[in-house]
């Protein structure tokens, strides 16, 4: 029963984190698709590590290798993302001016 609140709140969380606009302190742009998407992929590491940590069990290493490879992966899309709201940022100032 927790286990099913627990994905339920991710869930929630996480859909309006997705859909929500860039705000940097006080500075705000609306998103684009690439956003969305950069985030929505970010929102799936979580349970791309766990099922990878339930489903490989009885192999350690490759459990090892498949694991880093997501946070090598997670690592990109948070600078892919980092990239993308700072154009997303510059873009609305300029058409702000």
């Amino acid at each position: 029963m927790i286990d099913t609140l627990i994905c339920i709140v991710y869930i929630f969380v996480g859909a309006k984190w997705v859909l929500k606009k860039v705000e940097i302190e006080m500075i705000s742009a609306p998103t684009n698709w690439k956003i969305i998407v950069l985030k929505f992929l970010i929102w799936l590491v979580v349970p791309l590590e766990i099922f990878i940590y339930i489903h490989f069990y009885d192999s350690g290493m490759v459990r090892i290798f498949l694991g880093v490879s997501v946070l090598l992966l997670y690592l990109i899309e948070t600078w892919l993302l980092f990239n993308e709201m700072s154009k997303a940022i510059v873009e609305s100032n300029i058409d702000n001016r």
